[in-house]
């Protein structure tokens, strides 16, 4: 209703509960006085809770396998600066790909 019980956060969840009934409806109460372009980002997606944990385990693989193939290529990249040095790119290279891996991490 007004700023003094807003809480800023940004918190995905999946949560699991039994519907009253066939028909139900969802609400989402949402503020936003901080961030021009807040409110839901992403569409629900709504199953089964055996599909959505399924589907929550698949997207975790998906990131730590990408997380990890971005740290080989970069310390690999790495391993090659080192063994030639007049190679800048690689080492520029190597450092991106250390970097940048964080972001698929969340």
């Amino acid at each position: 209703m007004d700023r003094s019980n807003m809480h800023a956060a940004y918190s995905p969840q999946t949560v699991i509960f039994d519907p009253p009934g066939k028909e139900f409806d969802i609400i989402l109460q949402i503020a936003n006085d901080l961030y021009p372009h807040g409110g839901v980002w992403y569409s629900m997606t709504l199953g089964t809770e055996r599909d959505m944990l399924n589907m929550k385990q698949r997207n975790l693989i998906v990131d730590m396998a990408v997380f990890g193939g971005c740290a080989l290529v970069g310390l690999y990249q790495i391993a090659v600066f080192l063994l030639r040095r007049a190679e800048r790119s690689s080492l520029y290279f190597g450092i991106c790909c250390l970097l940048g891996r964080n972001s698929t991490a969340s």
